[in-house]
């Protein structure tokens, strides 16, 4: 049977405290990309999604806490990182960008490669950095303006690069995507708890929208 109503019903006994048509707006297409879709959860909790000419589900922002959600985020924090590598060693050659780096994230990054290099394997130093390492060279060198991201300062930039390393951190550590403040990011994520909230989604849409930002600017440089 077509689907063409959506109701609201009360918790405990099955009631029905309200029930109307479905409207245009409460569909969503069934190519949307993941992306838009997060987008799109910003401004209701939930969408009805249209394949060809029927309703086939539903989706809410609960569904943000899936895997297809968890791929797609970490191929977008993958592709970042791979175009940061040639970032910094075009900024920085010589692996100069060591200087920006803490005493102590030098001295493990060199153990690292000191490790792989035993194990007979090719490596350069900024391939035993991690993920946050390479924002942090990026935040810290003086060779690369904020302005180049879009941002005012750098100050502008660090805030907006630290809630991508908040993003990084929550599925290193497969904590849920929605339904607290990220304030207390790193506890809640111990406790796994789930992101449904309407702020919750609209923090990870700007996320999203850094990374899609960032990358399309350095994927444009020669």
């Amino acid at each position: 049977p077509a689907i063409t109503h959506v109701a609201l019903l009360a918790k405990g006994p099955p009631r029905t405290l309200k029930r109307r048509r479905i409207k245009p707006e409460d569909l969503l297409a069934g190519s949307t990309s993941i992306g838009r879709a997060i987008h799109l959860l910003q401004l209701r909790s939930f969408f009805f999604v249209l394949e060809e000419d029927r309703i086939t589900r539903i989706i809410t922002r609960s569904d943000l806490n899936r895997l297809p959600v968890r791929t797609y985020l970490h191929t977008l924090l993958d592709h970042l990182e791979a175009l940061l590598v040639d970032v910094v060693v075009n900024i920085h050659p010589n692996d100069t960008w060591m200087q920006l780096m803490s005493d102590n994230r030098r001295k493990k990054t060199r153990e690292l490669h000191e490790r792989k290099r035993s194990d007979d394997l090719e490596t350069e130093l900024i391939d035993c950095t991690t993920f946050s390492d390479k924002l942090t060279i990026i935040e810290k060198s003086c060779h690369f303006p904020p302005e180049r991201l879009g941002h005012p300062s750098r100050s502008s930039m660090r805030d907006s690069l630290g809630r991508v390393r908040k993003l990084r951190d929550l599925l290193s550590h497969s904590g849920d995507l929605v339904e607290f403040g990220f304030d207390d990011l790193r506890n809640r994520v111990r406790h796994v708890d789930k992101l449904s909230r309407r702020r919750d989604v609209e923090w990870l849409s700007r996320v999203v929208q850094t990374l899609q930002e960032a990358i399309a600017v350095l994927e444009r440089e020669p």
